[in-house]
C-alpha cells in the first residue's frame, strides 16, 4: 500500500504530468491523495480543472479526473470547516 502521506508531492506530480496516454495514473492518484489534501491544495486543484476541462483521454468518456477534482473543491473545504487548526 503506498503511504499518501510521505509520497503526496510525487502523487501530485503524477497527476499534473500530462504525457500519459491513459486517466489511469491520475485517476488512482486522485483517489489516494484524498485522505491528504488539504486547503493549501486547493490552487493546485484549479488548475487541475483548467487542465482537465481542456483533456480527453478515450479511456476516461465521462471525464471522472475532472469531477474528482471538482468533488474536491467542495469536500476540502468542508473537510476542514469544523477544524479551523487545521490548514
Amino acid at each position: 500500500m503506498l503511504d499518501s502521506k510521505s509520497n503526496k508531492k510525487i502523487l501530485m506530480d503524477i497527476v499534473s504530468n500530462f504525457t500519459y496516454k491513459t486517466s489511469a495514473p491520475a485517476a488512482r492518484a486522485l483517489t489516494v491523495l484524498r485522505s491528504v489534501l488539504d486547503n493549501s491544495d486547493l490552487d493546485k486543484i484549479d488548475e487541475w480543472i483548467t487542465q482537465f476541462t481542456k483533456s480527453s483521454f478515450t479511456d476516461d468518456p465521462n471525464n471522472r479526473l475532472l469531477k474528482y477534482c471538482e468533488y474536491y473543491k467542495v469536500y476540502i473545504p468542508a473537510k476542514f470547516s469544523s477544524d479551523p487548526g487545521h490548514p
